[in-house]
């Protein structure tokens, strides 16, 4: 009973509005019929050319098809067609959480006495996980790996002093000498030569 009441009073405050939006609407379509019709009469009387203003029409008639079936069909059948894409738009009301509205019709069921209590969730601001940095490896598969870590051995075979020592005993290449000294030896040279010379 109660549910019928308050149908009966939103029809009664709706109604003076709807009313009123139909008579304007029907005044509108009246006044652009008027105009319509002096524009027919004016065409008839060859006050105006049509042939080119036919012309630019065209592409604006193919545009504008579309969208005045749809408003037809509409107008005949009282609701949009199955497979309309207007039936796929967004819904702003499916972006309202649903939690959070149950959370405050249940603040109001207890008659606010949840005032005290803050929600943890509500306070809490989003901190985005920390990700360590990774090596990135490339497209390289297990095989590739191994295969670069082998060559990487070898390589450092090749540069051990052993090796070295080897390759110029046996090797039939002259045997270079270099004279190198580096800072540290002769700083000290040179101070054993003040030493003995004091």
């Amino acid at each position: 009973m109660a549910a019928t009441t308050v149908g009966n009073d939103l029809l009664d405050n709706d109604l003076p509005t709807a009313v009123r939006l139909l008579n304007s609407l029907t005044e509108q379509v009246a006044s652009v019929t008027s105009h319509v019709r002096d524009l027919i009469k004016k065409v008839r009387e060859k006050a105006y050319q049509t042939s080119k203003v036919l012309e630019k029409m065209r592409p604006l008639d193919q545009k504008l098809k579309y969208q005045i079936d749809k408003l037809v069909r509409t107008a005949v059948t009282g609701s949009l067609a199955e497979n309309d894409p207007l039936h796929f738009r967004p819904n702003p009301q499916n972006l309202v959480s649903k939690l959070s509205e149950s959370e405050n019709s249940d603040e109001d069921d207890n008659g606010g006495n949840s005032k005290g209590l803050k929600d943890p969730s509500a306070s809490r601001k989003y901190v985005p996980p920390r990700i360590a940095p990774v090596h990135y490896d490339g497209d390289m598969t297990e095989a590739d790996r191994q295969k670069e870590q082998i060559d990487k051995q070898k390589r450092a075979a090749l540069r051990s002093s052993v090796i070295q020592e080897l390759r110029q005993q046996y090797s039939d290449a002259p045997e270079e000498i270099r004279d190198r000294r580096d800072f540290q030896t002769e700083r000290e040279s040179r101070e054993e030569l003040n030493r003995y010379m004091t």
